[in-house]
């Protein structure tokens, strides 16, 4: 895949289901990471899934906000679909792990400051 492409990943049959653990959501963070540069975009299509693990959310999308900045996970990835309730745990967890880095960058500038 070249950049300027779409990368769409049906997450129900991608993950047979599976959508409950943190193992599940590095199965599909490891993913992600490894076409992230491949591609413009990341559609992911949550049809058929009611994930309600925050487990999940966070190993998938919190550690994936560890390496890149809320407003470029906004560019890339796409989710449709998603469960209403799932989708709220979605943002909260970009939100707050945002929040996080921005605090431990703020921690690590100020140590090397001093």
């Amino acid at each position: 895949m070249k950049k300027g492409t779409t990368l769409t990943i049906a997450v129900k049959p991608f993950l047979d289901s599976k959508v409950t653990t943190r193992e599940d959501g590095e199965a599909l963070r490891d993913y992600l990471q490894e076409h992230w540069e491949q591609v413009e975009m990341i559609v992911l299509d949550f049809r058929g899934l009611q994930i309600a693990s925050v487990s999940f959310l966070d190993e998938a999308f919190g550690m994936l906000a560890e390496a890149h900045p809320k407003k470029e996970i906004g560019h890339k990835i796409r989710v449709v679909r998603m469960d209403a309730n799932d989708q709220i745990m979605y943002e909260s967890i970009l939100k707050s792990r945002e929040s996080q880095f921005r605090k431990t960058k703020r921690a690590s500038r100020s140590e090397t400051v001093n």
